[in-house]
């Protein structure tokens, strides 16, 4: 069976496996994965560090904390992190190219600082699937987001060379 989830994961790039023994089947710095063999295969298995003392669900808190980063991770590369230099959202250091961002049940409006005609915006859901896409063509960009459900998203602009990320929530 995970051997039938691994395969339908890589035949879409669209699909994320986040797979916990993939996860804690490593210590700090260890670059061998912790395998068991059961039937003539070898499968990934939880360390001894990330398993004990238990903390919560069979996992330590050694273990939870490395499931946290590798969610961190996860979502930075969805968010359109390339793994290499940080990836920086940070109000107080970077202008985000918009002065005011309102989000209700039926929309997200951003009121940009300037006219960017080069550049193109997207929404994508927290799994990082693409859901609407389009060129950014005044200083006022509008999704219209009623039929979605209510969670987080990311709104990416972007112009071949820079990208600016926005987390948005959308309302219960």
């Amino acid at each position: 069976m995970l051997t039938q989830i691994r395969d339908s994961v890589r035949a879409n790039s669209a699909r994320i496996l986040f797979d916990y023994a993939d996860i804690l089947c490593y210590d700090d710095d260890s670059e061998t994965p912790s395998t068991t063999t059961w039937s003539g295969h070898d499968y990934p298995i939880i360390t001894t560090t990330n398993s004990l003392p238990e903390q919560t669900g069979h996992i330590s808190n050694a273990g939870a904390m490395r499931l946290a980063k590798a969610m961190w991770w996860m979502l930075a590369r969805i968010a359109g992190w390339d793994g290499g230099a940080p990836l920086v959202i940070d109000d107080n250091q970077y202008n985000k190219g918009y002065s005011k961002k309102i989000v209700t049940h039926d929309k997200i409006e951003f009121q940009l600082d300037e006219h960017h005609p080069k550049w193109s915006a997207a929404l994508y859901d927290f799994q990082g699937m693409e859901i609407i896409k389009k060129t950014i063509r005044s200083d006022l960009l509008t999704f219209d987001i009623s039929t979605l459900s209510p969670g987080i998203y990311f709104i990416v602009l972007s112009n071949g060379r820079e990208k600016l990320v926005e987390k948005v929530i959308k309302p219960e």
